[in-house]
């Protein structure tokens, strides 16, 4: 053969290899630019990942909150019930969870698609272990269900009852006159509201120095009077409705507590709306 001339079967081998690999090249490239494609487009739709965003919530005393007994003590809804008014909070249904579940830990705040934020209100003041639960309901209630493990809401800012939330009725069940214009008086002077004055219409007659009388709402102003009457019991009356109370003067009376004895306390602060973080909810 001449030179720079290549024999025929040289040509044929070379061919045959090219025609062996171009497939495949073609196949790669393909995966490469379909693979390359599809990672562009499901980068470019793809949604930025949630991140939690701390909003201003509503007023606490804007929406209704339901409080059910799902596997909580007896009668733990009704008490809870009782502090939210306390807590400026509005009490809507109570009584027990109807749906066929377990309710795992202290409980679960369920909420519809406007309450998110009601519900992290709720969740700071009272419950802030509870999960959150969405349902399809409409409007801002929020159901708070209790569950096993709840035993307490959380602490307040304050407070529940102050002295200046206390109506005191003041009767005298002893002999000695005026007793009773200048209790009333001097309880004024520390914070309480007048109520009545005058003979007890139930006719008691206290032996020892005094006691106050209260019904079952009215047991935390009580205790408050309590404090501002040295020596006095405590006495339940399951008929009394309300929180007034009454003090009974009995005749051990002693007087009234001085001033600085009293527990301080600060004036109840004004609503101001709270901030709650949204968390990303599945």
């Amino acid at each position: 053969m001449g030179k720079g001339q290549r024999d025929p079967w040289s040509r044929s081998l070379g061919w045959l290899i090219a025609m062996v690999m171009a497939p495949g090249l073609v196949l790669g490239a393909g995966v490469w630019t379909a693979s390359h494609a599809l990672n562009i487009g499901v980068g470019a739709d793809r949604p930025p990942p949630c991140e939690p965003v701390t909003v201003q919530a509503p007023l606490q005393n804007t929406f209704t909150i339901n409080v059910l007994n799902a596997r909580a003590e007896k009668g733990a809804a009704a008490a809870v019930a009782k502090q939210l008014p306390l807590r400026d909070l509005k009490t809507g249904t109570v009584g027990n969870d109807t749906e066929l579940r377990k309710v795992e830990g202290v409980g679960e705040l369920r909420f519809g698609a406007e309450g998110l934020d009601q519900a992290l209100v709720v969740r700071k003041l009272l419950v802030p272990d509870a999960a959150l639960k969405p349902d399809y309901r409409t409007g801002t209630s929020v159901d708070l269900v209790l569950g096993d493990g709840f035993r307490e809401l959380a602490p307040p800012d304050g407070p529940l009852v102050r002295r200046t939330d206390v109506t005191v009725n003041v009767y005298n069940t002893t002999y000695y006159e005026g007793l009773g214009k200048t209790t009333a008086a001097g309880l004024v002077g520390f914070g309480f509201v007048k109520g009545e004055v005058g003979f007890d219409p139930q006719n008691s007659w206290i032996t020892e120095v005094a006691a106050v009388r209260h019904g079952p709402d009215g047991e935390m102003g009580a205790k408050l009077v309590q404090e501002a009457v040295p020596g006095s019991t405590l006495q339940l009356d399951p008929g009394k409705k309300g929180t007034k109370v009454d003090l009974l003067i009995g005749m051990k009376w002693a007087g009234l507590a001085a001033a600085d004895q009293l527990t301080p306390q600060e004036p109840k602060k004004p609503l101001a709306p709270l901030d709650v973080e949204r968390p990303c909810l599945k």
